[in-house]
């Protein structure tokens, strides 16, 4: 029996061409096509990525050396896809409301906000989704959210947009990756098909690109569902 036998896998990850979204605009993935050899140009925040500690603060792990244990957990996914917009923020209700129907979010686990943003990743402008001033609206997290998060001991989290926090022109402070990373967590960003994700019982593995001293690579991401809980409902 293969090891994967009793699970059904699902990708995760957006594949990486030259139209994909970026958070500055600019294009963040092409390929040349040569003779004798294929050149790839991309930004370490293309497409899904992981956001390592050291990508904030100089003193933290860096991609390359993020623990392997940390990098395949159990996954709760707390999904908002029917009320999340260009302006929204995962909420700490929103925690309350997930572990009502489940159960309390354990420790070491991977929590991805589930928002549905992910079907705009193929309109670059929709994805994006600009104001008159250049700011981005897409759904994140809340700072309580996070906090909370935190005190339950995860590995980190991931979200189906460009970041667990808006980004704004000219914006010097990043408080909601800050305060992930300082404590040695770890962020994905762009996650693909979440919806395929069951909420909880599933595990996640996210696979960076092995940067030496790199601070954020892309990855593949797999999702692993266990069949005999393919999809696990609320408690009643």
């Amino acid at each position: 029996m293969m090891l994967f036998d009793n699970f059904t896998l699902v990708d995760l990850t957006h594949p990486l061409s030259a139209t994909i979204p970026t958070w500055d605009n600019s294009r963040g993935f092409q390929l040349n096509i040569g003779a004798d050899k294929d050149e790839m140009v991309i930004n370490t925040s293309a497409g899904t990525h992981i956001d390592a500690p050291s990508h904030f603060f100089d003193n933290k792990c860096t991609i390359d050396i993020l623990p392997l244990k940390q990098l395949l957990a159990p996954v709760c996914v707390i999904d908002v896809s029917t009320k999340a917009h260009g302006d929204y923020a995962l909420s700490l209700q929103d925690i309350h409301a997930y572990e009502t129907a489940f159960e309390k979010i354990p420790k070491n686990c991977m929590v991805v906000g589930y928002t549905g943003w992910s079907r705009f990743w193929t309109d670059s402008k929709a994805y994006r989704n600009c104001d008159e001033d250049g700011n981005m609206h897409y759904p994140v997290f809340s700072m309580e959210a996070i906090a909370c998060l935190l005190e339950r001991g995860i590995a980190g989290i991931a979200i189906d947009s460009f970041s667990p926090k808006l980004i704004r022109v000219s914006q010097t402070s990043f408080p909601i990756h800050e305060r992930l990373l300082n404590v040695e967590k770890y962020i994905i960003e762009n996650l693909a098909n979440g919806h395929l994700l069951s909420p909880k019982g599933a595990y996640i593995i996210a696979l960076s690109l092995k940067v030496q001293k790199g601070g954020e690579a892309p990855a593949r991401v797999i999702g692993l569902i266990p069949k005999e809980d393919s999809f696990i409902k609320p408690s009643q």
